[in-house]
Order: structure tokens, then sequence, then C-alpha cells
């Protein structure tokens, strides 16, 4: 008798009772395989369209015909004089386009001793404009320079794009600026812009940034730009207040925030809306975080926030005379004089070659230390041991050199253990267990999306400050391990389809990574996760209740964007804390100077991540970008007020 078939139908039940199982009692895991096979499929399809529309290869051709030559026996004569009539044209047509571009150029006719222009240009010209960076001379839409790439902007699609540095060739710095400003987030093209327009243009600015490319941290920031008294607040009849900002800066800040540094913050909010409008950006959409008394947080439509501002600012400044960016320069040390303690310029490492630049003022804008785990001297290790073992979303340039060099000199630091754990950071169970997150931007909880734990219910006010949500949910939901006994806090933000509209249309984005999944309803997604459904129908009942009323609910919350449909399709992401923000820096006076024991060090100036003082305990969420741009600019105007005294 033969076995085989017997064999072939008990291996297939036990395969078909294993899938069961596994679908029932472990989604996670078919989760998981479906993520991976989405991925793999993507993959081959990209793969796929490449190899159907890759061009054929004229070098390949060449050989071939050269092969064809080599063989005298294969050759087809009246093919090839076929083809060599062929060419014939296509060289007539060559020579006529030359002719026509030697006429076009009015420089070049009857012109025996023309010589083609130089690629190198000099250092300098006759209005003392740099020459020597293609960051000043190379125009919106120029393409001509291929080793050079630099921001472009899209006028047909009002859309930003940034083209990488990776093939850029290294730029002649000279050995003198006026202004020296090292990070270009949006503290660092904020404090370039502005000082380009203060001085009219006639001061010689240098922008260094670590990276191949600008932006830092800040091309991240996703929830928005904090101002008061907007056209977006006017429009929507929101009666907003110097009074109102400011208590909840410093409530937000547990009241640690240097005062007079907030007022300044709130206070220069106020024009920095025209500052953008002028930059045509697009600040269309108002949103409340958490932690806000009113609506007063600018989005735009047409991108990610932070990478908008930056890359707008960033443009501007590709098209300005005497401004030079460099990147890939790490700056290791600040020119400081003990004796009259000042700073005349920097030391940097620009593609592993060391070069002293000097100047008349300095500009720190190189952000916070919120990636620092493994560097020999970790400000992570050393000021907040505690978070080691939390994720971040900062990227790996976030080690805090700035801070570094200016401690290096006796500069003074301020708030170094306050750093803000974002409630929401993504979890991709591509990699479930990885250091470095996406943000779930607070935005998602202002339009509307709630927090559920693992019981299926809710556990604090969405939209509280950042620490009571994070807090919140290490006390109120399930700890996560792997094999290797690393563990995550992990819970579900929720929402529904309104609120993802709302949202715009960096949601698409999420949904498609897989860091959203959509759901049926609410008995749908109870099944896949098994959570019981009876506390979630209850959870939601009662907030319906509650939004339907508009009354104050068990946690605390007022506003209530969105209402529940259970039998409705909605979205949930699995969320967990994370390393964001770090409160404390470098110690700034009211006019961004630099401290030491208190005294000003003379001709060095701070803004943005990098400094303390500003945010206190706890940062107010949209007030980072805000910081950066009121600060930055500020940074660069005192800078050049030094350096007009110093001339007199």
């Amino acid at each position: 008798m033969n076995k085989k078939p017997l064999i072939i139908l008990f291996i297939s039940i036990a395969i078909g009772l294993g899938i069961i199982y596994v679908n029932k009692y472990h989604p996670e895991f078919v989760n998981l395989i479906k993520n991976k096979a989405k991925s793999f499929y993507n993959q081959f399809l990209q793969i796929l369209t490449d190899l159907l529309t890759v061009e054929d290869d004229p070098p390949r051709r060449k050989r071939r015909r050269h092969k064809k030559k080599k063989n005298p026996p294969k050759t087809n004569k009246k093919k090839d004089i076929k083809k060599q009539q062929q060419k014939k044209p296509e060289i007539k047509n060559k020579n006529i386009n030359k002719q026509q571009d030697i006429k076009k150029n009015e420089n070049v006719k009857n012109n025996k001793n023309f010589k083609q222009p130089e690629k190198k240009t000099t250092t300098k010209d006759k209005t003392n404009n740099i020459k020597s960076t293609p960051l000043s001379h190379i125009k919106k839409n120029d393409t001509s320079s291929k080793d050079n790439k630099f921001i472009q902007i899209s006028d047909k699609n009002k859309t930003n794009k940034i083209e990488s540095l990776r093939n850029i060739k290294e730029i002649e710095l000279l050995d003198n600026y006026d202004i020296i400003i090292v990070g270009a987030g949006l503290a660092g093209v904020s404090a370039t812009y502005e000082s380009y327009l203060n001085s009219n243009g006639k001061l010689k600015i240098l922008l260094l940034e670590k990276e191949k490319n600008f932006g830092g941290n800040s091309i991240k920031a996703t929830s928005g730009i904090n101002i008061l008294n907007s056209p977006l607040q006017k429009r929507q009849n929101i009666s907003d207040s110097f009074e109102l900002f400011y208590n909840d800066t410093i409530k937000s800040g547990k009241g640690k925030s240097n005062p007079e540094l907030v007022k300044i913050l709130v206070n220069e909010s106020i024009p920095v809306f025209n500052f953008f409008n002028e930059v045509k950006a697009n600040l269309v959409k108002l949103g409340i975080l958490g932690g806000h008394s009113v609506p007063r947080t600018c989005t735009s439509n047409n991108s990610t926030i932070g990478f908008h501002l930056t890359s707008l600012l960033f443009n501007q400044i590709n098209k300005l005379p005497n401004v030079t960016f460099s990147p890939n320069s790490t700056v290791i040390d600040l020119l400081y004089n003990k004796e009259n303690n000042t700073v005349n310029g920097v030391k940097v490492n620009i593609n592993n070659k060391e070069k002293i630049i000097k100047s008349k003022t300095v500009i720190l804008t190189c952000g916070g230390f919120g990636h620092d785990f493994e560097s020999k001297d970790s400000l992570l290790k050393e000021f907040a041991p505690n978070l080691l073992n939390f994720p971040t979303t900062n990227g790996i340039q976030t080690t805090g050199s700035g801070i570094k060099i200016v401690r290096k000199i006796g500069g003074d630091l301020i708030h170094m253990d306050k750093i803000q754990l974002h409630p929401t950071g993504f979890v991709d169970f591509s990699n479930r267990f990885s250091k470095n997150k996406i943000l779930a931007p607070e935005l998602l909880r202002g339009v509307g999306g709630i927090l559920i734990n693992q019981k299926g219910e809710r556990f604090c006010n969405e939209l509280g400050t950042r620490d009571y949500v994070t807090q919140k949910i290490i006390n109120n939901c399930q700890k996560i391990k792997n094999k290797n006994n690393i563990e995550q806090i992990e819970c579900y933000l929720i929402l529904n389809e309104n609120s993802s509209v709302k949202f715009g249309p960096n949601f698409k984005f999420y949904l498609n990574k897989g860091l959203f999944k959509k759901y049926n309803n609410f008995k749908h997604f109870a099944k896949q996760n098994k959570l019981n459904f009876k506390n979630l129908e209850r959870t939601f009942k009662i907030y319906n209740d509650f939004a339907n009323k508009k009354k104050q609910d068990q946690f605390g919350k007022k506003f209530y964007p969105e209402k529940f449909n259970l039998n409705q399709h909605f979205y949930v992401a699995v969320i967990s804390p994370v390393i964001h923000y770090c409160m404390g820096g470098i110690k700034i006076n009211n006019e961004t100077e630099v401290l030491s024991k208190d005294k000003i060090i003379k001709g060095l100036y701070a803004a943005g991540e990098v400094t303390g003082g500003v945010h206190g305990e706890n940062r107010l969420g949209g007030n980072s970008l805000l910081e950066c741009v009121v600060f930055g600019r500020k940074a660069a105007r005192n800078s050049i007020k030094y350096i007009q005294l110093k001339k007199n």
C-alpha cells in the first residue's frame, strides 16, 4: 500500500491547524509576516520596474560593433554601408547645432583668441562675493554643476525637494569670515538668513554642517510651530493672548524656565508668521497640541512642517552672495582667547582635514544630545543614565558636540538632566525593538487620536503635556520584552477617518509604511489583538458621551476634536515613549550670548536645542521650531551689533 498520500494528507492537516492556531492566538506574528511579505513584494516590483525601464548602454553597442568588425566572415557589407549612411546625417545635425550655438554666443563671434571659461573660480571678485562656494552661485534651477547638488524648489508643484550632497566637491574655504554659524538646522538657517538681511549682504557668512545634508532634526518636526495672534487664529475667531501663551509655556516647564527667555519667545513669535510669508511658506492649518489653552500651532498642507520651513530658508540662502555652506564639516574646537574671554573662530575637520578659520563672531546652532549613547564622553550617560534603555527619534549626529566644545572653554550649562520623553514613537513591527524610531507626532492626538491600553481602556487626557502623557503610559500600559531582555512599553493610538484626513497627506506615509493599520470596525480590532470588546465598547461610549456634552472627562480633557463610531473603519498604531528633546544645554542671556560663570563670552552666541533655560523641565509642543526661529534670528542681529561696535 502506498502511504505517501496519507502522509501528505496528515502534513496538510497539521499545517492547516497550525495556521489557524497562529492566526487566532498570535495575530502579531501574522501581521509581521504580512508586513515582511508586503515589503518584499514592493522591492520585487521596484526591481522589476527598473529592469523594464533601463536604457540601452551605448558602450555595449560599441563593443558589439567592434566584435563584428573583427570577424570578417560574419559581417554584412550592405548593412554596414546602411549604418554609415544613417550615421552621417546625425553628424551633420551635430555640426549644425554647434554652429547655431556659436552664432548665439556673441562673445565668441570671430574671436580666434577665445578660451573656454575656467571651471575653478577665484575666492573673491570685485564686490567681495565669495566665488569659491557653489552655494553662492548655483541658481535656483541650475543643473550645470553635476558634482554640486543643493536644494532645488519645484515651483510647479510648490513642494520642496532635497538633493543629496554626497558628490559635492571640496570647497576651498577662506581663512577669515565675519560670522561663522555651526549647524544647519532651522536655527542655523534662520541665523544665516537674518545675518545676510541685517548686514545688507556686506558681511562674509559661513554656515558649517557636520552631516552631508542640511536640516538636522528640524526637518523631522511634524506637529507645527506656535505663533501668537496669527491670521489663522483671527480667521477662526480664536481669542489668544500673551498671558495665555506665556502661562502655558511656564506651566509646561514646571516653573523652571527662564521667565525672560519665555517672554522673548512669546513676544517675538508674533512677527514669525510674516517672516515666513515673505519666503512664501504654506502656513494654512491651525491645530491644538497638548498643554495649550487654545489652538495656536500652525502647520502646512504640502509637506512635513519642519522640512518645509527649513528648506524654504535654505533655498533663500542658496541664492545669496557672500554666503558659504560647507557640509561634512565638524567643528572640534573654538578659538578662545582666555585673556580677554573672547571667541574669534573655530577649528574644523572638513573631510578628515583640519583647518583653522577665524571670524568676528560664532553662532552655535548645532542641536542637543538625544543620540549620545555610545561616545566616550556621553552626555546621556553622565546626566540621564536612567534613560539609556529608551529608543530615540534623534539622528545619529545628535551627540551634543556644541555643548562639549563650550564646556571645554568653561562655558556654563543648565538643566542638563532635563530630557524629554515624547509619549508616542511608532513601533515598526519589521524591527520592533529598534533603538531609532519615527515620531508619532502630537498632532495625531490634536486632530482627535486617542490612547488605549491592552485592557481596552483610556488612561489619560491625550492633550495633556508630554511628560504627563508619558508617565501615564509607563504606569498603565504593558511592558513587552524580546529574547535579549530588551523591553519597551507599548499602547495603542487610534484615529478615525476624519482625523486621518485632518492630519493631512503625511498620514498616507505612515499608512503605507505599515505604522498604522486599518481595521473594519472595533470588533475586528478587538479580535485581532485579543482585547476585551466589552471594555472597548464601554470606553468609547463614555468618551462619546463627554464629547456630545462637551464636558471635562475624568482625565481633565476639554477638547474633543472627534467622536467614534464603533461600526466604521478606523486606524491603529502601536506606540512607545522615546527620547525626543533635550531641554538643557548651553546657558545664554537674553541676548543669546553664551555665559561663563554668568559672565559673557564675547563673540559667542547660541540658539536652538543646543541651549538650555527656555523650556525648563518639559518643552511645550510646537515651541521647538519657534525657539529656533526666534533665537536664531536674535543671535544674528546681536552678532552684527557686536561686529559694528568693534569697528567703532
